[in-house]
């Protein structure tokens, strides 16, 4: 609990953390960015600039920029598992997206799946509940012509650098331990189609972007959009609510996949960490999704139940701290449907 709650993954330290940043030599043509007025940004007097955090000041800036300006359609941002803004005056749009790097690098197939699968359970576990319909993705890859197959001794050096667009390198041999680009493009394209489809929601945009220095580190990006009523957007935990875990058996595949995500990929880690990819149940989690739905809406006095979250990659600890961080909650673990004894 201690490992994964101080991970990159959840805690995202380095997007959180104070960064000093100074702009080197640019390139010819190129100006020089302007950071002054910038939201959590001060510029030294050496011509540095303090960043208060990446996250705050970069990415979330102009969103909360538009919340002050008195911007009415963020219905709830930066605070659930989706972000949930207005489309009409009765529902809301959550949409998710989300890395799934680290285990598409050693099992592209279940990494992928399992990314596109926690996108979902993100949206169904937004509020009191969404309904997801449809999904997206970007992945990028090596060029899948510019290595050869088999791996290259276990200290050789390879060097991997940039071609022009429409070149291919020629052909290296991989690095050890690393999977081949075209069975990487391959594998992951097939498992977030997969589990969509036996979920019933379609794929509808996605992207590919080839460079040769994604050759050890591939990039997987996963989404899902959904849609929610507005009176559900919000939901919280009472004092005497019951802790009730729905969907699939608990087993050891997942286990350490906070900490894994978090640490340096190694030529070793297929072997090490191939527990630590979940292996995804679709079927499952279409059959959660479906009374999900009629557990929030088919009562007549509304959802039966207070607020929900998802299992990701913190398990029972990360999800019943959500829900029960200002509570306390009482956990009963030998009550949990295990896979096999």
């Amino acid at each position: 609990t201690l490992a994964q709650s101080w991970s990159e993954h959840f805690a995202h330290k380095t997007l959180t953390c104070k960064v000093l940043y100074t702009q080197g030599e640019l390139p010819r043509g190129h100006a020089r960015l302007n950071f002054a007025g910038r939201p959590g940004h001060t510029v030294l007097p050496d011509g540095s600039v303090q960043i208060d955090t990446l996250l705050k000041s970069t990415v979330a800036a102009a969103t909360f920029e538009l919340i002050a300006e008195g911007v009415d359609w963020t219905l709830s941002v930066f605070k659930d598992n989706s972000g949930v803004v207005a489309f009409d005056d009765k529902h809301g749009v959550c949409i998710k997206v989300e890395t799934h790097n680290r285990p598409s690098a050693i099992e592209p197939y279940g990494g992928a799946a399992t990314g596109v699968g926690g996108c979902i359970r993100d949206v169904m576990g937004t509020g009191l509940g969404a309904r997801p319909i449809a999904n997206t993705d970007v992945f990028c890859v090596a060029f899948p012509e510019g290595f050869a197959m088999g791996e290259a001794g276990a200290n050789a050096a390879v060097e991997v650098k940039p071609w022009p667009l429409g070149h291919h390198a020629p052909a290296q041999k991989l690095p050890k331990g690393v999977l081949h680009p075209r069975r990487i493009l391959t594998q992951v394209v097939a498992g977030v189609r997969d589990y969509g489809n036996r979920m019933g929601i379609p794929t509808v945009n996605g992207a590919v972007s080839f460079d040769d220095r994604y050759i050890g580190n591939p990039l997987v990006f996963c989404g899902c959009i959904g849609v929610i009523p507005r009176s559900c957007v919000k939901g919280e935990a009472r004092q005497g609510d019951l802790i009730v875990a729905v969907g699939g058996r608990t087993g050891r595949d997942g286990v350490h996949g906070a900490t894994f995500s978090s640490a340096g990929l190694e030529n070793t880690s297929a072997d090490e960490f191939a527990h630590a990819v979940q292996i995804g149940n679709a079927i499952e989690e279409k059959r959660v999704l479906d009374a999900l739905i009629r557990c929030r809406d088919e009562a007549a006095e509304g959802p039966l139940y207070t607020a929900m979250t998802d299992c990701g990659a913190g398990g029972f600890s990360s999800a019943v701290g959500e829900m029960g961080g200002k509570l306390g909650a009482t956990v009963k673990l030998e009550a949990a449907p295990l896979k096999y004894d």
